[in-house]
């Protein structure tokens, strides 16, 4: 896998829009200057969901239409 595949699956960004019945959020992404569509919040122990204004590690996978998902925050 190169590193270019690795850097369009596993990408830092802000949270912009929460769903929180829905389990997912939005995300923008700086270092392109994009949007994220809706991508899927991992379940933590703790329940935790992203705010808005947070910052998330996302995954991504590599297809056209693929899933993403937040797989947490710092």
């Amino acid at each position: 896998m190169s590193n270019t595949v690795l850097g369009n699956m596993i990408r830092v960004g802000v949270v912009r829009a929460v769903d929180s019945v829905n389990r997912k959020a939005r995300v923008w992404f700086d270092d392109i200057g994009i949007p994220s569509g809706w991508l899927f919040v991992l379940k933590h122990g703790d329940d935790w969901m992203p705010g808005i204004g947070d910052r998330v590690l996302t995954a991504k996978i590599p297809v056209e239409n693929g899933d993403g998902f937040i797989l947490g925050g710092y």
